[in-house]
């Protein structure tokens, strides 16, 4: 992209990603609680109902189906902000579990509708924010394109907790790898 000239600010973002492992280890710590804390209260609830939306999207499909579905066998939708409009709005419930995954690109204003919104028809609303983090030294203008990084080390925090609450290593399988299909 540099040398197409497409991206006038690769060098700039280069020396700031370069920081990003060291700040990731203090996203990890501030996920803890909030990680924790999700877990212990969502680990058994009969349904999971993810939204993302943007470049958090594919953390939130691939995150209900690969970890809480595949990995600790809990039941879950996920959702993009753009759809939970046109139906999922209709089938959520008070005591539902609802877990939105926002970030700092374009698709935040929707996701900021799916939360005003959602928290007006649910008690179980859990954020979990790519804002909430510091990310000392990255630029204003890049943090959207850090959000799925920085989401899938909060993830990381959140299946710790689902493993260790819900007593299933996030290794074991009933028939992935296990039988023939």
């Amino acid at each position: 992209m540099k040398n197409h000239g497409d991206f006038a600010d690769y060098d700039k973002f280069m020396a700031e990603l370069k920081t990003m492992p060291e700040l990731l280890v203090d996203v990890k710590k501030k996920a803890d609680a909030p990680a924790d804390a999700y877990a212990k209260k969502h680990r058994d609830d009969a349904i999971q109902y993810l939204v993302g939306s943007g470049n958090l999207w594919g953390e939130a499909y691939c995150y209900a189906m690969c970890i809480m579905e595949e990995m600790q066998w809990m039941r879950t939708k996920s959702i993009s902000g753009a759809d939970f409009f046109h139906g999922t709005l209709e089938v959520i419930g008070r005591d539902d579990s609802v877990i939105l995954f926002k970030g700092e690109d374009a698709a935040r204003k929707l996701m900021d509708r799916v939360e005003n919104f959602v928290n007006t028809i649910c008690a179980n609303v859990t954020v979990f924010d790519t804002a909430d983090y510091e990310l000392k030294g990255i630029s204003k203008e890049f943090r959207g394109m850090m959000s799925p990084i920085v989401m899938a080390n909060v993830t990381e925090r959140i299946s710790k907790y689902l493993e260790e609450y819900g007593k299933h290593p996030l290794a074991i399988r009933r028939y992935y790898r296990r039988l023939d299909y």
